[in-house]
């Protein structure tokens, strides 16, 4: 039995054996596993294995990228990116979706993995756009940076000498007004658009000779009168705040011109937010301002000026004039009241320049004034007063602008005064907060000019670069 015992041990044992080698003899070699030891450490050494790695484009809108097979202890270059996603710009490739980048594109890998696959995610940063901004003659405007389909948010301004800043617009001369919540896609110019102020200080004033025969002379403008001159002065000049009788001249025709000759204005009174001023002259239609003719009611409006002639006004009237007649309220509201009688208007003799009161070849003696209902009313001239009147009766034609108060320049006026000398200009426009620049020089017989202050005597001496 003990025999029989030792002999099924023995075959059992080569068996063992038997198997053993068949299975070293029939594993691949490309597979075979060895061990080393360095610094004793055992290291686990795989030769010819190979990994896939897969490219996920993580949100990307269009395009592939083939997956790259790689050796395991042989560099690999990834495969160059396919992947595109609208308005974005690929930057590299994560470990996971929302993983930093790790590889560049075409990035050279080692040893990713041992065996299988290996994910790799596509990461992208959303466009950045310019945005420019042409100012369009005003102050240069540094352009700013925004991501795609990001508002713009606050807009920058700009300045332009004697230009209002309109806002910003897609196109140079006209487009679409942009505003802060404008969305960016893609690199674009905006273009500043300026209207020009149509009203602006007058720095010189109208003079007129009183004629003995005109109603200027009844008023006190001779050398036995009370004024003690023959000279009439018209309007005043603005001492800052605007009043009543202030001279402005109005670009009314829009040719970039403040001409004080031929549009001088005078300051009426403010009405919702509108400036209302009396032209200097009479008008005429296709005459433009002329002294000599007048007219009954319904054809004197018809020779108000048109948008067409004073094309730079901005509020318009019946048959699209830029003028018409000041009402009864809106002068005797500033004028004083009652107006009717004689010399009811003489603190308002602006009104009467080129008429009558000034002498009597002028060739009319009233302006029509708007009618009410079926009431007629003028201002007559060698009077200085409001009268009724009818409708056949025969007036000039003075029109009336409204002019917003936007439009109008915010320029002050330096007057300056020569204390007995002589001073050729006298006055000057300056922007506020700006300094006031050349300085005119007086001259006086005997004396020399120690400079210009800003009280007659004592006082702060000015200078060109006094800020006003």
């Amino acid at each position: 039995m003990g025999c029989v015992m030792n002999k099924f041990k023995n075959i059992r044992f080569l068996l063992l054996i038997f198997l053993m080698i068949v299975a070293f003899i029939c594993v691949p070699k490309s597979f075979a596993i060895y061990r080393e030891k360095i610094n004793n450490k055992v290291l686990l050494n795989i030769s010819s294995s190979t990994y896939t790695v897969v490219f996920n484009g993580n949100g990307a809108t269009d395009g592939s990228t083939d997956s790259k097979v790689c050796k395991y202890n042989e560099d690999c270059v990834l495969t160059d990116n396919g992947f595109t996603r609208t308005d974005y710009h690929f930057i590299g490739w994560a470990e996971s979706e929302n993983g930093p980048v790790v590889y560049e594109d075409k990035d050279t890998v080692l040893n990713l993995v041992l065996t299988g696959e290996y994910n790799l995610y596509a990461k992208w940063t959303i466009n950045k756009y310019t945005v420019t901004f042409n100012s369009n003659g005003g102050t240069n405007v540094a352009s700013v940076e925004k991501n795609y389909g990001e508002e713009i948010g606050t807009l920058p301004t700009t300045t332009k000498e004697e230009r209002i800043f309109e806002g910003w617009y897609t196109g140079l001369t006209d487009g679409d007004k942009i505003d802060e919540h404008t969305v960016v896609y893609d690199d674009v110019e905006y273009f500043a658009h300026w209207s020009s102020y149509i009203c602006r200080k007058a720095t010189t004033l109208h003079t007129a000779t009183c004629d003995s025969s005109g109603g200027c002379a009844n008023a006190g403008y001779t050398e036995s009168g009370s004024m003690h001159t023959t000279t009439i002065t018209f309007g005043t000049i603005s001492n800052g705040n605007i009043k009543t009788g202030d001279a402005y001249d109005c670009d009314v025709n829009g040719d970039g011109t403040y001409d004080p000759n031929t549009e001088r204005f005078y300051y009426v009174k403010t009405t919702d937010n509108k400036a209302i001023f009396i032209y200097s002259d009479n008008y005429e239609g296709s005459e433009g301002a002329k002294h000599e003719n007048i007219f009954e009611y319904d054809i004197a409006l018809t020779k108000l000026p048109t948008k067409e002639q004073w094309s730079n006004v901005l509020v318009t009237f019946d048959d699209n004039r830029a003028g018409r007649f000041l009402t009864r309220a809106e002068v005797t509201s500033v004028c004083g009241s009652p107006a009717t009688g004689v010399g009811g208007l003489d603190s308002c003799t602006f009104f009467f320049e080129n008429t009558k009161y000034v002498n009597t070849n002028v060739g009319r003696s009233a302006i029509w004034l708007q009618k009410e209902g079926d009431s007629y009313y003028r201002i007559f001239t060698p009077e200085r007063k409001i009268v009724s009147i009818t409708n056949t009766s025969k007036d000039a034609a003075r029109p009336a602008i409204e002019v917003p108060l936007a439009n109008i320049s915010d320029k002050v006026v330096l007057s300056f005064n020569p204390n007995g000398g002589e001073v050729t200009p006298n006055a000057k426009l300056v922007n506020k907060g700006s300094t006031i620049g050349t300085l005119p020089t007086a001259s006086k017989n005997g004396y020399v000019l120690e400079g210009w202050y800003d009280a007659l005597t004592g006082g702060n001496l000015i200078t060109e670069s006094t800020t006003i």
